[in-house]
């Protein structure tokens, strides 16, 4: 995943866009209170990495091909709660260094987790569609997926 995500990533920076990559912030087994989806890990390793079980808020989730709200959506997950997993987050942010925001609503988060979609195709999931949290936050238990 990391050969593949850091050959493109100059192709992110042309854009105008870049991310920022910050190492594991926890490992626990649960998520602190309030954390974005209430992450926890499941036990199972995909073949991207450790899987990480999250709350989403919504089901319909769309699953984007890079972590910037531009990109072409490349799947979905349509259930809702408990029933999705992910391998790990990343910061969107703008050539100058400020967030990069998806919005949803009156929600907004720069923070987005790698999933695989429910068609296979592996993508990214805006942490605004994460149960609980605040705006803007990111996950306490998701490492980095930079």
């Amino acid at each position: 995943m990391l050969g593949s995500f850091l050959r493109t990533s100059v192709a992110a920076l042309a854009m105008g866009t870049a991310l920022v990559c910050v190492g594991p912030v926890s490992t626990a087994s649960a998520a602190p209170a309030g954390d974005p989806g209430a992450c926890a890990p499941n036990g199972r390793t995909s073949s991207q990495g450790p899987e990480y079980v999250c709350g989403l808020w919504k089901g319909n989730v769309p699953v984007y091909s890079w972590p910037f709200a531009d990109q072409p959506i490349v799947g979905h997950l349509n259930q809702g709660g408990r029933a999705n997993w992910f391998i790990g987050q990343c910061q969107s942010v703008n050539d100058n260094g400020t967030p990069a925001y998806f919005r949803d609503g009156p929600y907004y988060n720069s923070w987005w987790a790698y999933t695989l979609a429910d068609n296979g195709r592996w993508g990214w999931v805006p942490l605004v569609y994460f149960s609980g949290g605040a705006n803007d936050q990111q996950s306490a238990v998701l490492p980095s997926a930079c």
